[in-house]
Parts: structure tokens; C-alpha cells; sequence
């Protein structure tokens, strides 16, 4: 495992966990919006 994260910058891993969680997060409140519509 360090092998393989060694290489990668954690800044880059980072910025894609965070694109992650915001996409998860829009695509959260889109299904919240549409269970939970009057």
C-alpha cells in the first residue's frame, strides 16, 4: 500500500476525494428532492 500511495502526491488525492464527496453530496440532495417532494 505505501508503495503505491508513495508515489502519489497527497494533494491530488486529495482534490479527488473531495470532487467525490461533492458529486456524492449533489447526488444525494437530487434523490432527497425527489423522495421527499410535496
Amino acid at each position: 500500500m505505501n508503495l503505491i500511495f508513495g508515489r502519489i502526491p497527497a494533494t491530488y488525492l486529495q482534490g479527488n476525494l473531495q470532487i467525490l464527496i461533492n458529486k456524492f453530496k449533489s447526488y444525494f440532495s437530487l434523490l432527497e428532492q425527489w423522495f421527499f417532494s410535496p
